[in-house]
């Protein structure tokens, strides 16, 4: 059994807020469970923006590692 486990870490534009969650997913194999891991995972700091203008709002990574149990 492989355990896919996901960080999700958020923040505002203005860094006045900040919030993170920990998700974890069964998995049978370990394929199955990287496979999951690399569609979900944002390695990187993801900028989100306001509509039309280019003005970042916040931004949010999600770190994804796959255990074996």
């Amino acid at each position: 059994m492989w355990t896919l486990v996901m960080i999700t870490i958020a923040f505002s534009g203005a860094l006045s807020g900040a919030t993170s969650s920990t998700i974890s997913l069964d998995f049978p194999d370990r394929e199955r469970c990287e496979t999951a891991a690399a569609a979900i995972s944002a390695p990187d700091w993801v900028s989100i923006t306001s509509g039309s203008r280019v003005r970042s709002v916040g931004g949010y990574r999600i770190i994804t590692r796959c255990v074996q149990r």
